[in-house]
């Protein structure tokens, strides 16, 4: 069995979209798009999902390069099992 977004959901107690899409801080919109494969996120986002499921980023990868090989996340093509980023750049808050 292969991983999906929402089967990753349901490991966690069966999360919700809403859930999930608050703890991302995205529209629910988002989460439906990228488990249909529609849209596949980022690679920050990506990397946001791995943390908050406890998976390897490479997993994350993986999973959304199945669904969308021709996808480009954070402006490299899907390769699958891309390196995960050192750490995640700090937003900067805008006085």
């Amino acid at each position: 069995m292969s991983v999906t977004l929402q089967s990753l959901r349901e490991e966690h107690n069966h999360m919700t979209q809403k859930t999930l899409a608050s703890l991302l801080r995205v529209d629910r919109s988002a989460i439906s798009k990228w488990e249909s494969g529609k849209q596949v996120p980022d690679r920050e986002m990506a990397m946001r999902i791995a943390q908050v499921f406890n998976r390897p980023f490479g997993e994350i990868d993986a999973m959304f390069c199945k669904t969308k090989p021709d996808a480009i996340l954070g402006g490299q093509v899907c390769m699958g099992f891309m390196q995960a980023p050192a750490e995640l750049p700090l937003r900067q808050e805008v006085k």
